[in-house]
């Protein structure tokens, strides 16, 4: 499902209410900037993110906030498929570790 919003405080509402697996989040925008959203979903709850934004200055604090990858505007085809290709491998690894926990748990019950 794609879903854009217009605005940090209508991002945290989606991304509470359709629990998604990736987000792309402008570090700049309106009421909540990219960062607060991620602090107001908080660190076990948010999904996947990739940054967009027309400044390199916040790199480090998106990698520090655990992003995926940082996209700078305009946006390269390439670029942009590297990012996506990355946020894929992290998702298969956050699936397979998740798996894993659940077979550990069940093994210890046995």
């Amino acid at each position: 499902m794609l879903r854009q919003c217009g605005n940090g405080r209508e991002a945290v509402k989606a991304i509470r209410e359709l629990a998604p697996d990736l987000v792309f989040l402008d570090v700049q925008m309106p009421g909540v900037d990219g960062f607060g959203v991620v602090e107001a979903i908080g660190p076990l709850a948010m999904p996947a993110v990739i940054f967009v934004t027309a400044y390199d200055a916040n790199a480090v604090k998106a990698f520090d906030a655990e992003a995926v990858d940082f996209l700078l505007k305009p946006i390269d085809d390439d670029r942009f498929a590297r990012a996506l290709a990355r946020a894929r491998r992290r998702l298969e690894e956050r699936t397979q570790q998740a798996m894993g926990a659940r077979v550990a748990a069940v093994l210890a019950q046995l």
